[in-house]
């Protein structure tokens, strides 16, 4: 969008300029006047080019950081539905399933291959749940990637799972 709002910028700049000079050549008063205003937005516009880049958003290329269609994933398991947790009490845990079973290359995903250890799944969800943990979104719940099953509650977070122990990563519902 930057090099689009510069080159914007630039296009403004000229028309403005080539219509003060013809109007003042043509000797028309309506022309010189368009000129100015025209050459006055250009200078709007380069004005939030720079704002742009000095705050960062300009960059050099538009290439998006995530290619479209492209997911990015916080958890390596998910439920049947979205919203399950919507009926779940604070004490009722949900069956998950692990998103690399339902892929064909989970790897490339950041998921754990199939038939990893337990170790290595947990190893990866916790990274991912981390990531989760750093936006504050109190629709979440918890889950345990090894005993596949999510809970409601985030207050539960890094709590102990009820059946094996490791704490409890964080559980996005949708």
């Amino acid at each position: 969008m930057a090099k689009k709002l510069k080159a914007f910028a630039i296009e403004l700049w000229v028309l403005g300029m080539a219509a003060f000079l013809f109007g003042e050549m043509a000797g028309s008063k309506f022309l010189p006047i368009l000129g100015i205003w025209v050459s006055i937005s250009a200078i709007l516009v380069s004005g939030i080019y720079f704002v742009m880049s000095m705050f960062g958003s300009a960059g050099t290329n538009d290439e998006p950081i995530i290619e479209a269609g492209e997911m990015i994933l916080t958890q390596v398991d998910s439920t049947e539905n979205f919203n399950d947790n919507e009926n779940l009490d604070a004490g009722e845990w949900i069956k998950t399933t692990p998103l690399n079973e339902l892929m064909d290359d989970p790897e490339s995903m950041g998921l754990p291959v199939l038939g990893s250890s337990e170790d290595e799944v947990y190893r990866i969800a916790s990274d991912l749940s981390s990531i989760r943990e750093s936006f504050s979104i109190p629709e979440d719940g918890v889950y345990c990637p090894v005993c596949n099953v999510a809970n409601a509650d985030l207050q539960k977070l890094r709590t102990p799972c009820p059946t094996c122990g490791r704490e409890l990563l964080t559980f996005g519902w949708d």
